[in-house]
């Protein structure tokens, strides 16, 4: 038993490392989902690892745990500014775009694919959305610079279509059967629930970590995410939308201050890659390429028409009022990026509707691959195409309190790092009084450091000294150490 433990777990280790290195892959263009799913396709059952998996059921939940992470790392991120300006053609993307995408993909799966108007009805349900780790990791990966305006509509709405998809998907993946104004009120009340729960355990959060100092700043990762989950997993529990609790969870805590905010994001971003990869790489080991390509003949035409003609009618009506242009509009609409959402959501129908939805999931996957391939690789040049790139903005160090340098005492030095203070983090530094790091530059990008920090080699570090005395002593500190008397006398 503890040798095959051993075994799974070599095996899983191996696969996230490998899954690590393809990743530098993505700045040549390629989409990272099709790199990690590619990989679980070769371990799996008709690959090279030969991998027999085919739980659905299991499949989903730790789905379910990835998805919270990946959204709420997305919306802790978010720049809440940002989004104000646009929330509401975000929210109309969101919902009314849903809406109308899942319906286009219905009528068309139905009329001129021939399938059930049953399946029809779920496989536009499950394609409705955009994927959150799709469009944010293409962003970054990328590189992609373009209007905040348009970014930010397009990452508020991957990031908030979900909850309305997975009601849809619930909804009509029932056993029961619901007059349309219990759907409603259904839907009313699984977003109103949702949207309490994200705020009130924002509240919680915020109030606690004020009010009680904990002795250990890991301590502060840890809350984080068992009151991510919590929110989640108690919003669930009383039918409210539980995507929707941590995608507002995140957005309060990412416009909020509180001890180890910095530390806490970085975990959560390392965490939340770790997810999607092995998401994505647990996705791909459940698929069957035999049966992918059984499924192409009829998945190739969907997504054709989920591209070309379904998204873009959604955005077009979406933001027919606004005041994106005809440019903006079709890249919107060409940023609907599909990814492990849509999957996901395949699986939750397979675990309710059993084997006969075995071929939407199918159908499912074989549209999100032609998505994240055509979309995916193509979102830079289409973006170059439409005219819509711009020069990133300049690297500048953060502003500074303006009454500080009216003081003669106060001076900014700089240090690179090398030798003892490398490994370090700023608090063992142990700084004179009045001694602040204001930033450090790290492979061309500035941050501001917390007392966890880990100080790394030519780390470019801009230091706020209370006064001229002590600059001799920083300078010390950071080449061999804290003097011995400094030391003695604390």
């Amino acid at each position: 038993m503890l040798q095959s433990i051993d075994v799974w777990l070599i095996i899983a280790a191996s696969l996230v490392f490998v899954a690590v290195l393809f990743s530098k892959a993505s700045k040549l263009g390629l989409p990272i989902l099709i790199l990690f799913i590619a990989l679980g396709m070769i371990a799996g059952s008709e690959g090279i690892g030969g991998i027999d998996f085919e739980n659905y059921e299991l499949s989903y939940t730790i789905s379910i745990v990835a998805l919270c992470l990946i959204l709420f790392s997305g919306a802790i991120e978010t720049n809440v500014k940002d989004i104000k300006p646009i929330i509401g053609r975000g929210l109309s993307l969101a919902n009314v775009g849903v809406l109308l995408t899942a319906g286009l993909v219905s009528l068309f799966s139905h009329y001129f694919i021939g399938i059930t108007w049953e399946k029809s009805l779920l496989l536009g349900a499950v394609l409705s959305s955009t994927d959150a780790a799709a469009v944010f990791n293409i962003f970054k990966s990328l590189n992609l610079h373009i209007s905040k305006k348009v970014k930010s509509v397009i990452e508020f709405e991957s990031g908030s279509n979900d909850p309305m998809a997975y009601f849809l998907v619930v909804l009509l993946s029932s056993t029961f059967i619901f007059s349309p104004l219990e759907g409603v009120g259904q839907f009313v009340w699984s977003m109103a629930i949702g949207a309490v729960g994200g705020y009130l355990f924002s509240k919680m959060f915020i109030f606690f970590v004020s009010k009680v100092t904990l002795g250990f700043p890991g301590l502060y990762m840890t809350l984080t995410i068992s009151t991510l989950f919590l929110t989640y997993s108690v919003t669930n529990y009383f039918n409210g939308n539980g995507f929707l609790a941590v995608y507002i969870l995140g957005l309060m805590l990412s416009s909020s201050r509180f001890p180890h905010k910095r530390a806490s994001l970085n975990f959560i971003d390392g965490t939340s890659w770790l997810m999607q990869i092995g998401l994505f790489i647990l996705l791909g080991v459940l698929v069957f390429p035999s049966r992918l390509y059984m499924a192409s003949s009829k998945g190739i035409f969907i997504a054709i028409f989920l591209i070309f003609v379904a998204r873009p009618l959604s955005v077009f009506i979406s933001l027919a009022f606004s005041s994106f242009n005809f440019k903006e509009k079709l890249f919107i609409s060409w940023a609907g990026l599909k990814g492990a959402v849509p999957i996901v959501f395949a699986c939750l129908v397979a675990v309710k509707k059993g084997q006969a939805a075995y071929f939407l999931f199918d159908i499912v996957f074989f549209v999100v691959l032609v998505s994240a391939l055509t979309q995916g690789w193509t979102l830079k040049p289409m973006a170059k195409f439409l005219g819509l790139t711009e020069s990133p903005l300049p690297e500048t160090l953060p502003e500074i309190d303006d009454v500080s340098l009216i003081r003669d005492s106060y001076k900014i030095v700089t240090i690179h790092i090398n030798h003892y203070a490398v490994g370090k983090n700023v608090f063992e530094l142990r700084l004179p009084s009045g001694t602040l790091i204001v930033c450090i530059k790290r492979a061309g990008k500035y941050f501001t450091p917390h007392g966890a920090t880990i100080l790394e080699e030519l780390d470019e570090c801009h230091i706020l000294c209370l006064n001229s005395d002590d600059l001799e002593l920083v300078n010390r500190i950071f080449t061999v150490g804290i003097p011995e008397n400094k030391l003695a006398n604390g």
